[in-house]
């Protein structure tokens, strides 16, 4: 609750500020640059030292990309191979109750189907590529945090599409290593 005295307080012209009135700012400023200019030199190091730090962890983060991109590369064949072994499996117990044969002409036709609509070549090239533009942009010399923002949305979607396209165990792993 406000006391009386500080309602009076509060009436214009019973208190007057006059520490304003003799304001030298020539004098202020001799004493405030040097501070200023030393508060911004720190800024300036920190910024360098901390964008340093930042480069080499994006750098550490690219390599995992990299290492997850090229085991990814190594599983892409089996996927097809994988998927066919499984589909005769499924396909001759199923037939084998029925008592019908197989024509291997329809399991490669099956098989061809599959590994098209499984392929991931295209992704892991755009992969490769983007993960080369990251760097490139990571080398330059202005700020570039913008692109780097951009892109690595755009590995993201790649890394993704892999993952839902592969349909392997072990493709999903690297999946998950890359996007994390």
């Amino acid at each position: 609750s406000i006391g009386p005295l500080t309602q009076l307080l509060l009436v214009p012209g019973v208190v007057e500020d006059t520490r304003r009135e003799h304001v030298d700012l020539e004098a202020d400023w001799t004493l405030i640059e040097p501070v200023l200019l030393e508060a911004l030199d720190k800024l300036h190091v920190f910024r360098v030292d901390e964008g340093r730090a930042m480069e080499q962890e994006l750098r550490t983060q690219v390599a995992v990309v990299r290492t997850g991109r090229v085991k990814v590369s190594s599983l892409a064949p089996q996927v097809g191979q994988d998927f066919r072994a499984k589909l005769l499996e499924r396909i001759n117990s199923v037939l084998t109750e029925q008592g019908v044969q197989l024509q291997p002409a329809d399991v490669i036709r099956e098989v061809a189907i599959y590994a098209d609509r499984a392929d991931i070549n295209e992704e892991l090239i755009r992969l490769a590529s983007h993960l080369d533009q990251f760097e490139a942009f990571l080398s330059e010399t202005s700020s570039t945090g913008r692109k780097l923002d951009f892109l690595v949305q755009e590995l993201n979607r790649e890394v993704n599409t892999i993952g839902s396209k592969a349909n392997h165990v072990e493709i999903a792993h690297c999946v998950v290593d890359m996007k994390a």
